[in-house]
């Protein structure tokens, strides 16, 4: 894994499935320097996360692409009621 970016989720790809069967989302992350790039998001970290549209994240480049993980500090909100549930 290359070095974890500090990132800003921008938008979210509808998968087109239910969230059960595609537990996987595709995220637009928008870095520092106004760089947009495409990286997956898995729904379990998300809830975890309480990530939503406009939170900051952690982003790792890996040879299969760029995946998004848990912020480097935690929010306050209840349990899973970030991304999935827009």
């Amino acid at each position: 894994m290359r070095r974890a970016r500090r990132g800003l989720i921008v938008g979210v790809r509808d998968p087109g499935l239910p969230l059960a069967v595609a537990p996987v989302l595709e995220v637009r992350v928008r870095f520092k320097d106004g760089t947009e790039i495409d990286a997956t998001l898995n729904l379990c970290t998300a809830c975890m996360g309480r990530l939503n549209v406009g939170d900051e994240v952690r982003v790792s480049g890996t040879g299969e692409g760029w995946i998004v993980d848990l912020p480097w500090r935690r929010k306050s909100r209840s349990c899973c009621s970030g991304i999935g549930n827009v």
